[in-house]
């Protein structure tokens, strides 16, 4: 079955997010996922729940250390 989802985050800091954005799907590589980027988020799809969620957890984790709300 394949997943997919839009990840989202709406930042909380001033300022450019380029670098985190950038930072955020440089982790998507370490997963066999397909990703595109667009201006409202990343739609990440998936061969199951449980590989996009492992998938969507790095880049979670690190936009939300920098100052960013998952939408």
């Amino acid at each position: 079955m394949t997943v997919i989802a839009l990840l989202s985050v709406a930042p909380v800091v001033e300022g450019s997010m380029a670098g985190e954005v950038a930072k955020a799907v440089d982790a998507l590589e370490e997963f066999d996922v397909s990703y595109e980027t667009n201006p409202m988020g990343t739609v990440i799809e998936a061969e199951s729940t449980e590989e996009l969620f492992a998938a969507d957890a790095p880049p979670t984790r690190r936009s939300t250390a920098t100052g960013s709300a998952p939408c």
